[in-house]
């Protein structure tokens, strides 16, 4: 008998949903609320009530995966960092404001990170979780695709008027596109790269032929959607996730007919969006300007900006909530058509925290992801192809963050991203707990 198939607390195999199943599930499928309730948002809510009940109950522990120690580690010096940076920030509110953001993300993941510890199928509730919020934006994406119509985001604005930059203003309710619920469209198609490597991980491991055209409508929706968006690095992580993807495929196997048959479909919804949407053409058409074109000079200048930033303080960085208005009264600040949001999670967090905090941001993210190869490639030996396979659909979807973060540093302020880097370390967790039952399993 396998490790896998033996009495395991995060065994793929177990059925029976428990309360610490259904609120992972729920804290996950709530992030469909995007930004349109504002700082109210449900995942943040739930999480936050969550981790009260398990604090006063003493339930909290440990992490015991390096990648998830160095995560605990970085998130304290970061918010104590920031902290401190709040007697030197050019804008104290904005600042205490992202402090309190930050704190909060802190908090979802312990919070998924404990409730994972006591959760059987956790890496099914946690993909299950992803993929149904991504279902519940559907139907409002499509109703914006037909009807032309918008919900106004948290601040009762339409998207086409509170997005200047990505949108052309009012110019843009003569377009097509689909924001949902997260008040901008590149928001939006940023969450559908995070859901779409979950949406193949599950078309793969589906077992009849209904379920796996039903992922493979999935799928056709999302690459849609980004495109008609004219989500120019949107696309591209999607068209790498695919790659990757098709690369990470287990040796020996063979693509079959009906893997192939779902990427050309993929490839042929892909193009025949294009006519559909003009506009996501005359997008990509401008990156023939090199960095002339008036959206890569705003972003350029933004990302020079930051850069400077950081080299007037030292590397200690403009404070808490500081990139915004230190880029708005800033001398020798490169113009940026009065956008002064970054638009870059990286330089963001660089130029307001400083070198040290980045540089820990960095570590957990290279740490994680040599950790998941590593891990894979144990699973891979020791045949555990649950655990296998959840790796390797980790690895495609860490491979496009660094793009991913490009897309809206507004993102930093969502509960997406912090349940991500949640999710992150409960399946470092996951992995680490089946390394160790496998070491004591053949030392017995």
């Amino acid at each position: 008998m396998s490790p896998m198939m033996m009495h395991n607390p995060m065994s793929f195999k177990q059925k029976n949903l428990d309360w610490n199943s259904v609120i992972i599930w729920l804290i996950l499928a709530f992030l469909a609320a995007g930004s349109a309730v504002g700082n109210m948002q449900p995942s943040r809510l739930l999480a936050i009530a969550a981790f009260a009940y398990l604090l006063v109950q003493g339930k909290l522990v440990e992490p015991m995966s390096m990648p998830s120690k160095i995560l605990v580690f970085t998130m304290f010096f970061w918010i104590t960092w920031g902290i401190i940076s709040l007697t030197w920030t050019s804008d104290l509110i904005n600042g205490i404001n992202e402090l309190i953001i930050i704190v909060i993300g802190f908090i979802i993941i312990l919070t998924l990170l404990n409730l994972a510890n006591h959760t059987p199928d956790v890496l099914v509730i946690v993909r299950s979780g992803w993929i149904s919020a991504f279902i519940i934006t559907l139907p409002l994406a499509l109703w914006e695709l037909f009807t032309f119509q918008h919900i106004p985001d948290a601040g009762g604005l339409l998207p086409g008027k509170s997005d200047l930059v990505e949108t052309g203003g009012p110019a843009s309710t003569f377009l097509i596109y689909a924001s949902a619920t997260f008040g901008n469209r590149n928001n939006y198609c940023a969450f559908i790269v995070l859901c779409f490597p979950l949406l193949l991980w599950v078309f793969e491991q589906a077992k009849n032929r209904s379920m796996k055209i039903k992922y493979v409508i999935l799928m056709v929706l999302a690459v849609f959607i980004v495109v008609v968006d004219g989500s120019r690095l949107g696309m591209f992580c999607l068209v790498l996730e695919l790659l990757v993807w098709l690369f990470l495929q287990r040796r020996g196997s063979t693509l079959s007919f009906k893997k192939w048959s779902m990427v050309l479909l993929i490839a042929l919804i892909f193009f025949l969006a294009f006519e559909l949407q003009e506009h996501t053409l005359s997008r990509l058409e401008d990156l023939q300007e090199g960095l002339s074109g008036s959206s890569q000079v705003g972003r350029t200048n933004l990302f020079i900006n930051g850069l400077r930033l950081i080299k007037s303080t030292g590397g200690l960085g403009v404070g808490a909530g500081g990139f915004m208005n230190s880029v708005r009264i800033g001398s020798n600040m490169r113009p940026t058509d009065r956008i002064y949001a970054s638009h870059n999670l990286w330089i963001e967090i660089l130029a307001d925290y400083g070198v040290i905090v980045w540089s820990l941001f960095i570590i957990w993210l290279i740490a994680t992801f040599s950790y998941v190869v590593k891990m894979r490639n144990i699973a891979k030996k020791t045949g555990q192809d649950d655990m296998e396979s959840a790796l390797r659909y980790t690895i495609i979807l860490m491979v496009t963050f660094p793009f991913c973060f490009l897309m809206n540093s507004s993102i930093f302020r969502w509960t997406i991203l912090w349940s991500m880097f949640g999710c992150l370390a409960v399946i470092t967790e996951v992995a680490w707990k089946l390394q160790r039952m496998n070491q004591q399993h053949t030392v017995q």
